[in-house]
């Protein structure tokens, strides 16, 4: 059975996780948020951010195979 995503206006939970962690970013998925965002800047150190950006089409399949809204967020151009 799959869950539906939660309405926008009860979304409640927004979780920000850093871009290069792997195991973490993977195991958020169960978390219970409602959205997950993988951080590809502030919380992720700069020598690290080549391998955050590698793991973003596998983590949001992940992800939009889990009843969250997934994003990604980057610093303004």
């Amino acid at each position: 059975m799959t869950k539906m995503r939660r309405p926008p206006h009860l979304r409640r939970s927004w979780v920000f996780l850093p871009g290069a962690e792997k195991d973490l970013l993977h195991a958020s998925a169960q978390s219970g948020a409602d959205v997950l965002i993988q951080e590809l800047e502030d919380f992720t150190p700069p020598h690290r951010r080549p391998e955050a950006r590698a793991l973003s089409p596998a983590l949001l399949a992940h992800w939009h195979a889990s009843p969250v809204l997934a994003a990604v967020r980057i610093n303004p151009l």
